[in-house]
């Protein structure tokens, strides 16, 4: 029998739907529209309504697990990848 064993998965699972452990304050997020992994910093904008999947110590345990920074503060029309008006 082969036994193929996956490297565990960066980050923590959050403790509650609105919030991350003290230890792991990064907010991992999934986004419904394009399915990408997002990451959010405290104080960031929409840190406080994100609800994370995953949590993270650090920006660089976030991008091993395949996050980008959230970095638009405006809705994107996907077609065109420009602001709405």
């Amino acid at each position: 029998m082969l036994l193929l064993l996956q490297p565990a998965r960066p980050g923590v699972p959050p403790p509650m739907p609105w919030a991350c452990p003290e230890s792991h304050p990064i907010k991992g997020y999934v986004s419904r529209e394009s399915g990408q992994r997002v990451y959010y910093l405290p104080g960031s904008r929409f840190y406080e309504e994100a609800s994370p999947e995953r949590c993270y110590a650090t920006e660089e345990e976030a991008q091993r697990d395949g996050s980008v920074p959230a970095r638009r503060a405006e809705p994107v029309d996907a077609r065109h990848g420009e602001p709405h008006e």
